[in-house]
């Protein structure tokens, strides 16, 4: 594909990397309130980096291998704490034999426990392990995040702990596809776009704005001064539920899609699940959807990431155009995966559907949504 990206997840551990192919050409779209420009000359950069080293960790997945590292963000002060699910070796994400290491600010190691992991939107909740006092993170808000706001990307890349880079958001509701499993089945993000430098290691760190405030999980990288953060909103809604319940669930409409060849721009419905919210709103093949809650939907991998940026039980304004060419705009209910989908299904990536090398696909799959 032309003017195609080699994407990496932007831990350092060994057997976590994987690619995918992702398209350049999708316009960044917000259309929450703006923020007040802050200019970070002189000690505001400072200042927020002070406050938020402190709830950064270095997070070791194997203390004979120094290469296996990646960040965590301390959310409260008995331990627990964000991070990456990519960061998390595999077998550690279900077995546990694999022991990892938390590497505070202040020098402290201490052992770490799964609380939950979510490879699906690549989220994760540990524990540190007998331990009180930590200073969490602030968390901010990623609805009001506009592009070319200053942030910062704290983290440990190559192991450096509490290490701080400057950027900006290069862009919003950047779809990015990202490898699930060996089995090929690819899921489709949405992320916050930044030029904030990371690399591996940089993975489970926090993407903060200038009052050091949590707005982004930082979890892969394209090229140098092209990286991505998951926005902290849909992240904190999945982490609490690892830590409520061990699992999560994510928003389902009920298609397989794929981007349309000609005529409108969108994503042409090609398949709808029977007792879904797409069969309920009359979204059957052929119909092309082209906005999700007045976010446009350039092809298929837009319309996956709109999607699984909501919750089960959202309701979203979904703009389409019918077989006859009309356009029309109806309200859905997104339903629940957990309950409506089998369990070998991955949002984003049917069955069946197979990923050529470490996720680069080079042909056009059908998505699910």
């Amino acid at each position: 594909m032309a003017g195609s990206l080699v994407l990496a997840a932007a831990s350092a551990a060994i057997g976590a990397v994987s690619v995918s192919v992702i398209e350049p050409a999708e316009r960044p779209h917000c259309d929450a309130r703006a923020l007040p420009v802050v200019d970070l000359h002189g000690s505001a950069l400072d200042q927020a980096a002070a406050r938020a080293i402190p709830s950064i960790i270095r997070l070791d997945t194997d203390a004979s291998r120094p290469s296996t590292v990646g960040s965590g963000i301390v959310l409260t002060a008995d331990g627990l704490i964000l991070t990456s699910s990519h960061v998390l070796p595999a077998r550690t994400r279900t077995t546990g034999p694999d022991p990892l290491v938390a590497t505070f600010a202040d020098g402290r190691t201490v052992p770490l426990t799964i609380v939950g992991t979510d490879p699906v939107t690549d989220v994760a909740v540990v524990r540190a392990e007998h331990v009180s006092g930590l200073s969490p993170i602030t968390l901010g808000s990623s609805t009001a995040l506009r592009v070319g706001q200053t942030v910062a990307a704290v983290g440990s890349p190559l192991g450096l702990e509490s290490s701080v880079t400057r950027g900006v958001i290069s862009a919003l509701h950047r779809a990015v596809p990202l490898l699930v499993d060996s089995n090929g089945r690819t899921t489709v993000l949405d992320t916050i776009q930044t030029d904030a430098a990371t690399t591996f290691g940089s993975s489970g760190g926090a993407l903060i704005d200038t009052n050091g405030r949590l707005v982004g999980l930082n979890s892969l990288i394209a090229l140098p001064g092209v990286g991505f953060a998951l926005p902290v909103d849909p992240v904190m809604r999945i982490a609490n539920e690892l830590i409520s319940s061990g699992t999560a669930a994510h928003a389902w409409l009920g298609v397989q899609v794929k981007t349309t060849s000609s005529g409108t721009r969108g994503a042409v419905v090609i398949a709808t699940s029977p007792r879904s919210p797409a069969a309920a709103a009359g979204l059957y093949p052929g119909t092309v959807i082209t906005n999700i809650d007045g976010r446009v939907i350039t092809n298929a991998e837009t319309l996956v990431a709109a999607i699984m940026s909501k919750a089960p039980g959202d309701i979203v304004a979904t703009g389409y155009v019918d077989s006859a060419g009309t356009r029309r705009t109806l309200d859905t209910v997104l339903d629940s995966d957990l309950t409506t989908r089998a369990a070998t299904d991955t949002p984003g990536n049917p069955p069946g559907i197979s990923a050529l090398g470490q996720g680069m696909s080079r042909r056009q799959p059908p998505w699910s949504a």
